[in-house]
């Protein structure tokens, strides 16, 4: 595919595969528009030529596989990143603004830095060590 597998300024995205796209996996809430209660969840998102999950909407991303992808592994602001599995990113495990959080997530093989932004809520595995 030549662009983003899914691009949703609101809602739930569950259970999809987002393989191979041109951009971005997965992207909830962009193009400025801020809303509140997205869920990004039980996906598997891999191989996409942007980031895997891009969530700039004060929700929820959890219980992801999000593998192989050349920017960050989940990118946003404002959110919750927890129980994600993310191996081999090409930048960033996580990338998001200090209003966001992440907790229970393992985060294997990132591009430069595992973890950048967020509060460290707890229980997160970076590589071999818990991060930081």
């Amino acid at each position: 595919m030549a662009g983003t597998g899914v691009d949703l300024y609101q809602g739930h995205v569950s259970r999809i595969v987002a393989v191979q796209n041109g951009r971005t996996g997965i992207s909830v809430g962009s193009g400025g528009i801020f809303v509140s209660g997205v869920v990004v969840s039980g996906n598997t998102v891999r191989q996409n030529a942007g980031n895997g999950i891009n969530a700039f909407a004060g929700g929820t991303v959890i219980g992801n596989s999000v593998v192989g992808n050349a920017g960050d592994g989940i990118s946003g602001e404002n959110i919750l990143v927890s129980q994600n599995t993310i191996v081999e990113s090409g930048v960033h495990g996580i990338q998001m603004n200090v209003n966001g959080g992440f907790r229970g997530n393992t985060i294997t093989s990132a591009g430069t830095i595992a973890v950048v932004g967020g509060i460290n809520l707890g229980d997160n595995t970076c590589g071999s060590a818990v991060c930081p």
